[in-house]
């Protein structure tokens, strides 16, 4: 039960993570969605125009599957109300299934080759830029696992390609960087954040003793005038 709940508390850690990187209401998974919907059935066409590309994995199914998920994600304002506080949650698994799954899975039915590594290098970089670094690597780690399980159910006979493990190292790069840039990024804002404080306290403080001696004069011109009732009482003072 406890290790449940740990499991628990980290999804729900790791989701907030998800969720607070896209707080700004930004509409780039719509614009990601738009273009996979897009771009998934096109390189599966122009693959088969090529007779160079014929032998490859036959994932029609795969990308009709890929291409609406990100045509729904990209729906995003056509959502039913009731759906929309889910759109986060199905984001995540669309981002899992087209970038870390499919890429990766098709990699390895394709035994490697140059395009499908750049394929998941690809895929690995997009995930960077939908996704926090700590769910960047959980994407890609999921990825990676539950391709090679799906790839070891279909294959009777499966052969890991040589190039699997310069998918993962490119893909280790990638995470490496986002996370160095993010990190880069956060000090920068950081740093900014202290300077502007301290520029605005200085600002305060050189405001302070001008207005301090204003206020000393306005008194001091204050207790110098007569009272109103020293001129006749509640009457109102009139011109001479």
């Amino acid at each position: 039960m406890d290790t449940q709940n740990d499991f628990r508390k980290i999804f729900r850690i790791l989701y907030e993570h998800y969720c607070s990187y896209h707080d700004m209401d930004r509409p780039l998974l719509e614009w990601v969605g738009f273009i996979g919907a897009i771009v998934f059935p096109f390189f599966y066409m122009l693959r088969h125009t090529s007779s160079a590309l014929a032998h490859l994995y036959d994932d029609l199914a795969l990308r009709i599957v890929a291409s609406l998920l990100c045509l729904i994600l990209g729906l995003r304002k056509w959502w039913p109300n009731f759906l929309k506080p889910y759109y986060f949650a199905y984001s995540y698994f669309t981002i899992f299934y087209c970038l870390a799954f499919f890429l990766t899975f098709t990699m390895l039915q394709n035994q490697g080759g140059s395009a499908s590594v750049v394929n998941t290098v690809m895929g690995a970089i997009l995930i960077t830029l939908l996704a926090d670094w700590r769910n960047t690597i959980v994407l890609l780690l999921s990825g990676y696992l539950f391709s090679l399980i799906a790839f070891f159910i279909v294959e009777p006979n499966p052969e890991l390609p040589s190039e699997l493990v310069i998918s993962i190292a490119g893909s280790l790069l990638v995470i490496l960087a986002g996370t160095l840039s993010h990190f880069a990024g956060k000090r920068i804002e950081k740093e900014k954040s202290s300077a502007l404080t301290t520029l605005a306290g200085s600002i305060a403080h050189e405001m302070r003793n001008p207005l301090g001696q204003i206020k000393y004069s306005l008194d001091s011109i204050e207790h110098t005038l007569p009272s109103p009732r020293s001129r006749g009482g509640d009457q109102p003072l009139s011109a001479p």
